[in-house]
């Protein structure tokens, strides 16, 4: 569908930025863009860029926000490198909505998150 960009400019793709054409690719930017947030605690408008530099200077740990408690580091690692996909420019290359696969490593997340007797 192609439309005026609207919204806030951190989430909005920027394919549909340059194209006006809005899929479903756009809503899986916007969903990589509030992971990283939850996972490094930055609320810039250049987040991705910001992450994306840092993850090839510094090891994925210490780009964790520690306010938000300890993260399980191989799982925490997964989600960051899902978060990335999702941001990435070329469309194709982000994860489908309807891939359970692709998303797995939010279900270990979740799982790590919920207490042994709530599922």
């Amino acid at each position: 569908r192609r439309t005026i960009p609207m919204g806030t400019m951190g989430y909005i793709d920027p394919v549909f930025l340059m194209t006006g054409k809005l899929t479903t690719a756009s809503d899986v930017y916007a969903f990589g863009v509030v992971i990283l947030q939850l996972l490094t605690g930055l609320d810039d408008l250049n987040i991705v860029e910001q992450v994306r530099v840092a993850v090839k200077m510094h090891p994925v740990h210490t780009l964790l926000d520690v306010s938000a408690g300890p993260w399980p580091k191989k799982p925490a690692e997964q989600l960051l490198k899902l978060a990335l996909r999702c941001c990435s420019f070329e469309t194709k290359r982000r994860p489908a909505i309807t891939s359970k696969a692709k998303w797995r490593s939010l279900h270990v997340l979740r799982a790590i998150a919920m207490p042994a007797n709530k599922t």
